[in-house]
């Protein structure tokens, strides 16, 4: 096997995230045989060794860990302290002493918070790598032109192809039975790539495109579902557009390609609430097409914090539609987390404090988090930024500063306050407690519909039900179900 991809992390359910098989269909196309190994998170360093070495053949160039779901925020799987997670650092210093030849890559947006315990490691890819990471291997294994290298921490970055020529538009991306789908088991979609709006706090890529840029075929989406039905009896999604249902064209015809299917799908989606308030019949459509579950990006509901950070409609009309749309329009069958963030321009505690009242007073389930931002000037590994936010890239004009530990900080706040605060504050305190958006689907890999609708309206917090007997004997069935397939490769 030339190239084996680990993928994990991130939370006590194992799920899997789209970019390493998206690179390794890419990296097949060019020639280079490529193995992911899945849900890292729940292997000892002995195990993941030893599933690496199951693929290690004379042909290995190289293993490339993917960083993007490194944030451990409650830090339940490993005490991230910018580093590489425990038993992946096992597996690769044994790997580098084993077979000294073989490169360790990181790849992933993980890469700007890993600053430690790379010594192992050759490289870092950085960014878009469909097109970068082959190239990367071209010049590795056939002294083709080296992509464009920068150093941090003494470590060549590569975070930009010499020629871009992966498209969305005409990607023929399908699931392997090398992948060790599992019967059932909802997987992720992709159906576009960017987002009309430009959040100041987002730093993904092709933010304010236009509404049709960068969508993939219908066809070819639909040619996806049955593709997966046929093959593994998948009926659920997790769409990973940033924005979902960013156009009615769009949701129109998405629900037009569902209605042709002969099985119904479910997904879950991020939604701009906004827009389902905008157009008339948008929240209809979607719930007809298969949302079963949502994440809203309000925010904030303060009305200069709303606007500051680019929703303002959230600080004007959310508060009187979303329980309007929840329970009347949608009769509490999608499951919707409503998001916000602790530290945005102009809203202290006490307007915090008055969302959460609303919170409970409309039996909403919302999930808080502190701002994330750093001082990219700064930064010692800055090579590591391929992306950046508005608030980062002029943080004084919103009213934050950085200390000399890279702490952001503006009137109210302090990243660290804010973080406390939206966990001690918020998340412990909210009335309504169930199961995740995200968690909802991912849980047909584990339960029924009838079994995860209980939980979801049941009475324990979604933390509770990941650490209970029930899930973990569940969980400990799926992964021991997907480590016998990936043997048998």
């Amino acid at each position: 096997m030339n190239v084996i991809l680990v993928n994990g992390i991130y939370d006590l359910i194992p799920y899997r995230s789209l970019g390493p098989y998206l690179v390794r269909h890419y990296l097949e196309k060019r020639g280079y045989s490529t193995q992911v190994i899945d849900h890292c998170q729940e292997y000892t360093g002995t195990e993941l060794l030893d599933l690496i070495e199951h693929f290690i053949t004379d042909d290995t160039i190289c293993v490339g860990f993917s960083t993007t779901f490194w944030r451990d925020l409650e830090k339940k799987i490993w005490n991230n302290g910018s580093g590489i997670p425990e038993a992946l650092y096992y597996a690769i210093a044994l790997i580098k002493q084993k077979y000294p030849n073989i490169k360790i890559v990181l790849g992933g947006a993980g890469t700007r918070y890993t600053t430690t315990q790379i010594e192992q490691v050759d490289a870092f890819v950085v960014g878009e790598a469909e097109d970068l990471f082959p190239e990367l291997l071209d010049y590795w294994i056939k002294g083709t032109e080296e992509p464009p290298v920068s150093y941090g921490l003494n470590k060549p970055y590569y975070k930009k192809c010499i020629n871009k020529t992966y498209n969305i538009e005409t990607c023929d991306f399908m699931w392997s039975d090398r992948d060790c789908i599992l019967h059932g088991e909802p997987l992720p979609m992709e159906t576009a790539r960017g987002c009309i709006f430009k959040c100041k706090f987002c730093a993904y890529p092709h933010l304010g495109k236009n509404k049709f840029d960068y969508l993939k075929p219908l066809e070819q989406i639909k040619n996806q579902m049955l593709y997966n039905y046929d093959k593994w009896g998948v009926r659920h999604y997790l769409m990973m557009d940033d924005t979902f249902n960013d156009s009615e064209y769009k949701i129109d015809n998405f629900l037009d390609m569902t209605r042709s299917l002969p099985f119904k799908i479910g997904y879950v989606a991020y939604i701009r609430a906004d827009l389902v308030h905008r157009f008339t019949g948008m929240a209809e459509k979607l719930q007809e097409s298969g949302l079963e579950s949502a994440m809203f990006g309000l925010e904030s509901l303060h009305p200069i914090a709303s606007q500051a950070v680019g929703k303002g409609w959230s600080g004007k009309h959310a508060q009187e539609y979303i329980p309007h749309l929840i329970h009347n329009i949608w009769n509490d069958r999608v499951n919707v987390i409503l998001g916000f963030i602790a530290g945005l321009p102009g809203e202290d505690a006490d307007s915090l404090r008055d969302t959460m009242s609303w919170l409970n007073k409309n039996n909403l389930f919302g999930s808080f988090q502190g701002l994330g931002i750093v001082n990219i000037d700064s930064m010692t590994n800055s090579d590591t930024i391929s992306y950046s936010s508005e608030f980062e890239r002029d943080a004084e004009k919103y009213g934050y500063k950085f200390d000399k530990n890279g702490v952001w900080y503006n009137e109210h706040w302090t990243s660290l306050t804010a973080a406390k605060f939206a966990v001690e504050e918020m998340t412990y305190k909210r009335k309504i407690k169930r199961l995740s958006s995200w968690h909802h689907l991912r849980f047909y890999a584990f339960y029924t519909e009838e079994e995860i609708w209980n939980l979801v309206n049941g009475p324990l917090t979604n933390n509770e039900i990941l650490v209970s007997e029930d899930f973990i004997n569940r969980k400990k069935t799926y992964i021991r179900n997907y480590k016998e397939k990936l043997k048998q490769l």
